[in-house]
């Protein structure tokens, strides 16, 4: 009976340890998704600026009317 329970012991301990390293990995997981997130908001709001930037010096080379007259 006593080696019974300490195969049992032994299963749970180690089915408690995956579990941890699970949990563990989710986190980690999470992390890397949330930095993830953050890096394309940052990278979006350069795009945005940059888009910008150049949307002004174009009207200031060319001026609106020009630029909206382009397209026709």
């Amino acid at each position: 009976m006593g080696n019974a329970f300490s195969g049992k012991s032994q299963r749970n301990a180690m089915i408690a340890q995956n579990v941890a390293e699970e949990q563990r990995l989710a986190q980690q997981r999470a992390e890397i998704e949330q930095q993830q997130r953050e890096a394309d908001n940052a990278q979006a709001g350069a795009m945005q600026a940059l888009l910008a930037r150049d949307t002004n010096r174009l009207l200031r080379t060319f001026g609106s009317r020009s630029i909206s007259s382009a397209g026709r």
